[in-house]
This record gives C-alpha cells, sequence and structure tokens, in this order.
C-alpha cells in the first residue's frame, strides 16, 4: 500500500510520541569514564529504566486490582497493600497509588511531573570535590566571592560566611550558640554549584565511605542529581535482573530484588523530594515492626508520627511492594494461571486465585 509523504510523515510522528523516553532524555548523562560519567554503565542504565517501568507498572496493577472487587485478584493484592503499608481504606490506598503515579509520569515524560528541571545522573561521586568550610568561596563562574570589609578594603568570604549555605553548615544548640553541623561543601564543575554532606573518613567519600552506600540523591542544588556507586552495579548473577531468580517455598523478598533496584529506590527521592521520601528502613523485618509500632517515634518535623503513613513514604517499601507483585502477577513458575508465586507475607508461597 501506498502512502502519501505526508501520511507518512504523521505516522512516524505518532510512533515517536509513543515511544518511552530514554535514560538520556530523562537525565542528563556525562558520556565520560571519569568525573561521574556512565559510558560503560549504558546497558546496564536501559536496563534498570525498563525494569522500573515494569515494577511501577506492577504496582499500579496491584492497586487496579484492589479496588476491583470482582477480580480474581483482588484478595491477594489487597493482602499485598495491607502487608506493606497497612494501607486498606481508600484514603491510604490513593496516597499509595499518587506515589506509584508521580514515578510512572516522570518515566514517561510526563511534563506535568513534579521535576522541575532535567535532573543530573552520576556513576560515580567523583563530580564532586571536596573543600574545607573555610575556603574561598566561588561564584557560578569558579570567581573568588569578595566583600567590602569595615576598614573599606576588599577581603575574600569563605565558604561558611555566605548566608545562603548557613544552614547547610550551621545550627543554633540549646544555649543559642551556633555550632558546626559536621558537613562540608563539595563543588560541582558541572552544576556550578555546592553539596553540603558528611566529611566522612580521611580520603573517604559517600560512595567509598560505607559498603551499604550504593546510591544517593539529593536536591541541594537545581537541577537535582542521582548518583549510583559503583558497587551498585555489582551483584549476584542470578539478582542482575529481574526475574532471574525463580521462587521457591519460603524464599525471603531480599533473595529477588534484582540490580535495577538502587535506581529504582532513588526514583521516589528524585520525582517527589527527600522530604516527602525519607528512608526510614532498607529491611524488611524492620519496616514490619514500623508498622506495628516497635520503633522509636522520634522523628523530625515535618514528618507524620503516624508508623504507618511514615511506612507509606518510605521508597525501599515500594521496592518490595512492587517486585512482590510483579512476582505474583508472572506464570512461568506456576505452570497455571491459576497458581501463582506471591510474597504477600514477605516470603514466596504457591498459592490458587
Amino acid at each position: 500500500m501506498r502512502l502519501s509523504i505526508f501520511a507518512l510523515l504523521c505516522f512516524f510522528s505518532l510512533s515517536v510520541l509513543t515511544t518511552d523516553p530514554t535514560i538520556d532524555t530523562l537525565f542528563v548523562i556525562k558520556d565520560t569514564d571519569t568525573h561521574g560519567g556512565c559510558r560503560q554503565r549504558r546497558q546496564a542504565l536501559e536496563n534498570y529504566l525498563s525494569e522500573s517501568r515494569a515494577l511501577v507498572a506492577a504496582g499500579l496493577q496491584a492497586i487496579e486490582h484492589a479496588k476491583d472487587s470482582s477480580a480474581r485478584e483482588s484478595v491477594v493484592a489487597k493482602r499485598y497493600l495491607y502487608t506493606y503499608f497497612r494501607a486498606a481504606d481508600d484514603a491510604s490506598i490513593n496516597f499509595v497509588e499518587s506515589f506509584l503515579i508521580s514515578v510512572r509520569n516522570f518515566l514517561s515524560g510526563d511534563s506535568d511531573a513534579r521535576v522541575l528541571k532535567t535532573p543530573h545522573l552520576y556513576c560515580d561521586d567523583t563530580w564532586l570535590v571536596k573543600l574545607e568550610p573555610t575556603d574561598i568561596a566561588w561564584d557560578r563562574e569558579k570567581n573568588d566571592v569578595y566583600t567590602i570589609g569595615n576598614d573599606g578594603v576588599f577581603q575574600p568570604v569563605p565558604i561558611d560566611q555566605i548566608e545562603d549555605y548557613r544552614q547547610y553548615l550551621w545550627v543554633l544548640d540549646e544555649k543559642g550558640n551556633w555550632e558546626r553541623t559536621g558537613r562540608v561543601p563539595y563543588w560541582s564543575d558541572d552544576l556550578s554549584q555546592y553539596v553540603f554532606d558528611d566529611s566522612y573518613k580521611k580520603g573517604k567519600t559517600y560512595c567509598t565511605n560505607s559498603a551499604q552506600n550504593l546510591g544517593v540523591s539529593q536536591e541541594q542544588t537545581r537541577p537535582s542529581t542521582l548518583t549510583l556507586c559503583p558497587r551498585s552495579f555489582k551483584s549476584k548473577v542470578n539478582l542482575a535482573k529481574l526475574g532471574n531468580t525463580a521462587p521457591k517455598a519460603r524464599m525471603t523478598l531480599a533473595n529477588v530484588l534484582p540490580q535495577s533496584g538502587t535506581f529504582y529506590h532513588e526514583l521516589y527521592h528524585v520525582v517527589l523530594g527527600n522530604d516527602e521520601t525519607p528512608d526510614l528502613s532498607y529491611q524488611w523485618t524492620e519496616s514490619q515492626e514500623w508498622l506495628q509500632g516497635k520503633q522509636p517515634t522520634s522523628i523530625l518535623e515535618p514528618y507524620d508520627k503516624d508508623h504507618e503513613q511514615l511506612i507509606r513514604h518510605n521508597p525501599e517499601s515500594y521496592l518490595w511492594f512492587t517486585v512482590g507483585y510483579w512476582y505474583f502477577l508472572q506464570t512461568q513458575w506456576s505452570g497455571s494461571s491459576d497458581n501463582r508465586w506471591s510474597f504477600d507475607t514477605g516470603v514466596a508461597q504457591l498459592i490458587s486465585i
């Protein structure tokens, strides 16, 4: 069949519009092997993006099933929502859904997503240079900042004396005296801005300070940033991709979490902001203690003191919930669509629906 040039152009345009954005569309990424570049991580990042879309879709499918009492998956979907979030009423379920929708919209390139400027994605923390609070401050052109002293002479201004940075470097003690927070400035040539973080041990950085540090997001700068530490790209072969591990009876959820989990977790920080997504727990058992009210409630404002509501802000809970329900939606391991592997209790069990 022959199509006119106009028709071909229209068809091509529609095809482009319906294509999911690439990782380079959603993030600014340096095509280098140094200073936080991701040249050697491209294939992994594309896989992370694909799996993140699959996970958020699974989470939204769970919401849909839970709301449709006629769906044969409805009972199990409700159990998932209750187990992971204590979400049983419309308000709590809608809250969980709103988080999932926000992440889905960002991954779809929705211009109405909460992220105002395209965030930067780094594959190491070497895009930052550590400085001292007493070093001379730079402006965005990396020129020294000066002020006129009482004697009328130009004087350089230390970083810790810049008003906009005081909140990161100083805090009032109980007696009303200013004391240092322990944070230090890090300069980014890419952003021409400072990031303020812990000093860490001598010679250490966020990524090298602890084996537990896999990724981090910050919004002190505009645009915000997502940093994946090198060790986040390393995992056991069977955990490298979503679904690589076949579920077995009593298998814990931790044994099926994919390597993309760190990226997916950080998406909630990037999209919703760190204030809305406090990292309350990285451990399944600890999160259950939160839901049972066994954890202390000394959470800083402005967070709700209600344990159940707090968990609904916890990014790792969304990772557990969506990975668990993704497994429930699969039929390749059960041999029948009437039987599914479910993690609605936190451990795998073969159930009938």
